[in-house]
């Protein structure tokens, strides 16, 4: 309720830069203006990199990155998550790497002399997630099918 809505975040957000669609200022004055399903059903709130340059540049303060990783654990425990990043999220859960190492890569890192990628631990992945409720938000996730098709 602090932000007066200048557009210092989104000024100076890389992701606006090159997605101007992505808007912090309205990401907040949509949850100042409390209509949580609007940004909740945005894939918008999914881009934040967390680089804290809208905290930096704030001059009030506000933690944008904090308020849009909010948003984001609220909205996959709705179950919307977009494709992309539940396809992620179920590769790590299965193999514990959020993407699989190419054959081109394997081949450039023996070129370089560069030692084997080491196996994640799947077991340890996989008790970590447990223990974050992380299968559940891939369950809703994938049981809201409507919205995991975006």
């Amino acid at each position: 309720m602090m932000c007066y809505q200048c557009g210092v975040c989104t000024g100076g957000c890389p992701v606006a830069y090159v997605k101007p669609e992505y808007n912090p200022r309205r990401m907040v004055e949509t949850v100042i203006l409390g209509r949580y399903d609007e940004i909740l059903s945005s894939d918008l709130v999914w881009l934040c990199t967390s680089c804290q340059s809208c905290l930096e540049r704030c001059p009030q303060r506000i933690e944008v990155s904090e308020l849009l990783i909010e948003l984001r654990n609220l909205a996959a425990e709705k179950g919307k998550i977009p494709k992309l990043l539940l396809e992620r999220a179920e590769r790590i859960a299965e193999t514990g790497q959020s993407t699989p190492v190419s054959r081109a890569g394997l081949i450039w890192r023996e070129k370089l002399n560069l030692s084997p990628i080491i196996p994640a631990n799947v077991h340890e992945v996989q008790a970590i997630l447990e223990a974050t409720n992380f299968p559940g938000w891939i369950n809703r996730a994938r049981n809201r099918g409507n919205d995991t098709t975006r």
